[in-house]
């Protein structure tokens, strides 16, 4: 298993590639005058990236404030 440090260093890189994504495809949209669907898809799937990892993130800092008793009782 990775260590810790580079498991929470991956989650932000993809959380910054997500932001990068998402305000590409926006410019992009807006400056297409709202009518590039590509570039619609581009910002949607950014967004998608963004919250997706923020969730990802957020479950595992969940995770480690249970104690271990918990833990065991939400293994199968």
């Amino acid at each position: 298993m990775a260590p810790r440090y580079l498991q929470e260093t991956v989650i932000h890189l993809c959380i910054i590639v997500g932001v990068i994504v998402g305000g590409i495809g926006s410019v992009w949209w807006i400056a297409s005058g709202f009518s590039n669907l590509r570039a619609l898809l581009c910002a949607v799937l950014g967004a998608a990236i963004f919250f997706g990892f923020r969730k990802v993130e957020t479950l595992g800092n969940d995770y480690e404030d249970m104690t271990p008793e918990e833990k065991s009782e939400d293994a199968p």
